[in-house]
Protein backbone atom coordinates (compact mmCIF):
# COMPACT_ATOMS: atom_id res chain seq x y z
CA UNK A 1 0.00 0.00 0.00
CA UNK A 2 1.54 3.28 -0.98
CA UNK A 3 0.59 6.17 1.57
CA UNK A 4 -0.56 9.43 0.21
CA UNK A 5 2.40 11.47 1.89
CA UNK A 6 4.49 9.44 -0.64
CA UNK A 7 2.08 9.29 -3.62
CA UNK A 8 2.09 13.30 -3.63
CA UNK A 9 6.00 13.25 -3.09
CA UNK A 10 6.08 10.69 -6.26
CA UNK A 11 3.55 13.86 -7.87
CA UNK A 12 6.47 16.37 -7.25
CA UNK A 13 9.34 14.53 -8.38
CA UNK A 14 7.16 13.28 -11.78
CA UNK A 15 6.46 16.50 -12.65
CA UNK A 16 9.84 17.74 -12.54
CA UNK A 17 10.76 14.87 -14.50
CA UNK A 18 8.15 14.71 -17.22
CA UNK A 19 8.28 18.59 -17.96
CA UNK A 20 9.37 17.29 -21.56
CA UNK A 21 5.60 15.79 -21.42
CA UNK A 22 7.13 12.12 -21.58
CA UNK A 23 7.19 9.08 -19.16
CA UNK A 24 9.03 6.01 -19.83
CA UNK A 25 8.15 2.87 -19.36
CA UNK A 26 10.69 -0.44 -19.85
CA UNK A 27 10.88 -3.83 -18.73
CA UNK A 28 14.09 -3.13 -16.98
CA UNK A 29 13.02 0.00 -15.39
CA UNK A 30 11.51 0.67 -11.73
CA UNK A 31 8.43 1.46 -9.81
CA UNK A 32 10.11 1.59 -6.70
CA UNK A 33 13.34 3.67 -7.79
CA UNK A 34 12.39 4.72 -11.16
CA UNK A 35 10.91 8.42 -12.03
CA UNK A 36 9.43 7.62 -15.34
CA UNK A 37 12.26 9.55 -17.02
CA UNK A 38 14.06 8.03 -20.13
CA UNK A 39 17.17 6.80 -17.78
CA UNK A 40 14.70 5.82 -14.87
CA UNK A 41 12.01 4.30 -16.41
CA UNK A 42 8.47 2.92 -14.46
CA UNK A 43 8.60 -1.17 -15.08
CA UNK A 44 5.14 -1.06 -15.45
CA UNK A 45 1.77 0.68 -17.12
CA UNK A 46 0.06 0.78 -14.13
CA UNK A 47 2.54 3.20 -12.69
CA UNK A 48 2.61 5.02 -15.86
CA UNK A 49 -0.98 5.37 -15.66
CA UNK A 50 -0.83 6.59 -12.21
CA UNK A 51 2.02 9.08 -12.10
CA UNK A 52 0.11 10.69 -15.60
CA UNK A 53 -2.93 11.03 -13.68
CA UNK A 54 -1.00 13.32 -11.27
CA UNK A 55 -0.05 15.66 -13.79
CA UNK A 56 -1.43 18.87 -15.04
CA UNK A 57 -0.21 18.85 -18.46
CA UNK A 58 -0.86 16.46 -21.15
CA UNK A 59 1.87 13.54 -21.59
CA UNK A 60 2.73 11.01 -23.78
CA UNK A 61 3.66 7.13 -22.01
CA UNK A 62 6.59 5.52 -23.91
CA UNK A 63 6.41 1.74 -23.86
CA UNK A 64 9.90 0.13 -24.46
CA UNK A 65 9.95 -2.65 -26.03
CA UNK A 66 9.82 -6.34 -24.13
CA UNK A 67 7.65 -8.08 -22.47
CA UNK A 68 5.33 -7.19 -19.29
CA UNK A 69 3.50 -8.61 -17.28
CA UNK A 70 0.03 -7.38 -16.21
CA UNK A 71 -1.73 -9.20 -13.89
CA UNK A 72 -4.76 -7.25 -14.36
CA UNK A 73 -6.45 -5.47 -17.63
CA UNK A 74 -5.20 -2.04 -17.95
CA UNK A 75 -8.39 0.16 -17.98
CA UNK A 76 -8.50 3.50 -19.44
CA UNK A 77 -11.06 5.92 -18.44
CA UNK A 78 -11.59 9.75 -18.74
CA UNK A 79 -8.99 10.18 -15.93
CA UNK A 80 -6.38 9.30 -18.46
CA UNK A 81 -7.82 11.57 -21.41
CA UNK A 82 -5.54 14.38 -20.22
CA UNK A 83 -9.11 16.73 -20.18
CA UNK A 84 -10.44 17.85 -17.27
Amino acid sequence: MISSGLMKSTALLLLHSAMGGELFVSPSGSDASGDGSRAQPFATLIKAQLAARGLSHPVTVRVGAGQYYQPSPLVLTAADSGVS
